[in-house]
Order: C-alpha cells, then sequence, then structure tokens
C-alpha cells in the first residue's frame, strides 16, 4: 500500500482511506465488478460512501494505472486491478470477463510518432464455454474426479 500510496501523491492524487479501500476490493476481486459492486463491498467499511466517490476513486487509481477500466457496449463497465500482464475475455452472453495471460506486453515498442506506451488493452470478446455448451444444448462442463 505504501507504493500506491506514493503513486497517488505524485500524481497530485490525496491518499484516502476510501481510496485504499477501492483498491484492496479491486485487488482481491477476480470478478471484474462494476462501480456498483465495488460501492456494495467498500460501504460495509465505510457506510457513509457514496457511490461517486467510488467512482472518483476508480478514476484516480486508473490515472496512476494501478486499475485499468473493461468497457463493454452498453453494459456498465468494469474494473480490474491485476498486476500482471493479461488481456481480458468478455462473454457476450452472459457477461462474464475473464483473465488471459498474455507475454509481456508493455515490452512491444511505439512508433515516435506515436509516443510513450504507458499500458497495453487486449480484450477477446465472444462466448465462453459454459455458454457455448447452453447454446448448443449440451450438459455444462462438470469437474472430473481423479
Amino acid at each position: 500500500m505504501t507504493a500506491l500510496a506514493e503513486q497517488l501523491r505524485r500524481a497530485g492524487f490525496r491518499v484516502t482511506p476510501q481510496r485504499l479501500a477501492i483498491y484492496d476490493c479491486l485487488h482481491e476481486a477476480d470478478d471484474h465488478p462494476t462501480a456498483e459492486q465495488i460501492h456494495d463491498v467498500v460501504r460495509r467499511r465505510f457506510p457513509r460512501i457514496s457511490l461517486a466517490t467510488v467512482y472518483s476513486g476508480i478514476d484516480a487509481l486508473a490515472n496512476i494505472g494501478a486499475v485499468r477500466k473493461i468497457l463493454r457496449d452498453a453494459h456498465s463497465a468494469r474494473y480490474d486491478a491485476g498486476s500482471e500482464e493479461h488481456a481480458h475475455f468478455l462473454c457476450r452472453v452472459c457477461d462474464r470477463v475473464a483473465n488471459v495471460p498474455m507475454p509481456a506486453l508493455s515490452d512491444v515498442g511505439a512508433a515516435e510518432e506515436i509516443g510513450e506506451v504507458i499500458m497495453v488493452n487486449v480484450e477477446f470478446v465472444g462466448i465462453c464455454a459454459a455458454c457455448r455448451r447452453r447454446k448448443l444444448g449440451l450438459n455444462p462442463v462438470t469437474e472430473q474426479a481423479t
């Protein structure tokens, strides 16, 4: 958290307990929550926190690169605080967002006329395996006993 606090300060943002709680929520989540879902979690610790404060906190964290915003057409944006390089798979049917391992994308150089690459965002959009099986009328995949 010390490194996160320092990043916020260097970027001109105040370090507040609410912003740190928003980051904690995102860092612990693996389901890429919406701002409303983050609000529900953080409100347990800060009952008077507003949804606007959550959005402001997310924006500050995204501004310093600690959080990624995942845009999904007309659906609510989802957020991710995963620090390892990865892409996202977005299911058009069930709205699930899953991490997809990727090689070191930050090593991709930018042409001089484009500018400095700060972050790479790769998204795959399709139908997840569970939704595809339902669409085909197949039984859901069950874990096999070993």
